[in-house]
C-alpha cells in the first residue's frame, strides 16, 4: 500500500457528492448518511444531525483505502436540469394530451405528475444533502490512523 497525499484526498471529498439520508421506520430505527456514488461508504446515527456529522470522516477513510488500494474513486453524479426529451408512440402522445386538456393543466403538468404519481411515495424517505465540506479537513488533520 502507497501513502495518499492528504490534499488529494481533500481534494476530492470536496467534490459535490450526493448524499442520501434513509430513515427508518420508527425514529427509534435512527438514519443512514450514505454517499450515492460510493457504494459502501456510509454512517448512521440516531437523527439526520448525527449521521451527517460523521460522513466527512467516512468519505476521507473511503477514499483513502480506494486510493491506496490503487482503486479508481468514481465521480460525482451529473447535476439533474429537470428538462428531458422524450420519445413517445402517436397514440399516447395524443391520449396525454387529452387528458391534460380534459384536467386543465398543460401536457408538461400532467406528465411530469403521472410520472410522479407512477414512481410513488419512496418506503423510505431519501433526501438529498450536500456534502459537508466545511471543517473536515481541519477535523481530519489531528486525528490518528485507524488501524484497518
Amino acid at each position: 500500500m502507497t501513502k495518499v497525499a492528504k490534499s488529494k484526498i481533500e481534494a476530492i471529498v470536496r467534490k459535490p457528492y450526493r448524499i442520501d439520508l434513509v430513515y427508518g421506520d420508527t425514529p427509534e430505527d435512527g438514519v443512514v448518511a450514505k454517499v450515492a456514488e460510493w457504494p459502501g461508504c456510509l454512517t448512521a446515527g440516531d437523527t439526520r444531525e448525527d449521521a451527517l456529522a460523521h460522513i466527512g470522516d467516512a468519505m476521507w477513510d473511503w477514499v483513502e483505502g480506494r486510493l491506496e488500494d490503487g482503486l479508481d474513486v468514481p465521480a460525482p453524479t451529473a447535476a439533474f436540469s429537470g428538462k428531458l426529451l422524450l420519445r413517445l408512440p402517436r397514440d399516447i402522445h395524443r391520449d396525454a394530451d387529452h387528458r391534460a386538456r380534459a384536467e386543465g393543466v398543460s401536457l408538461n403538468q400532467w406528465l411530469g405528475t403521472a410520472i410522479a404519481r407512477e414512481l410513488g411515495p419512496l418506503r423510505t424517505a431519501v433526501r438529498a444533502a450536500k456534502a459537508p465540506a466545511s471543517g473536515m479537513s481541519l477535523a481530519r488533520r489531528g486525528r490518528k490512523k485507524k488501524s484497518r
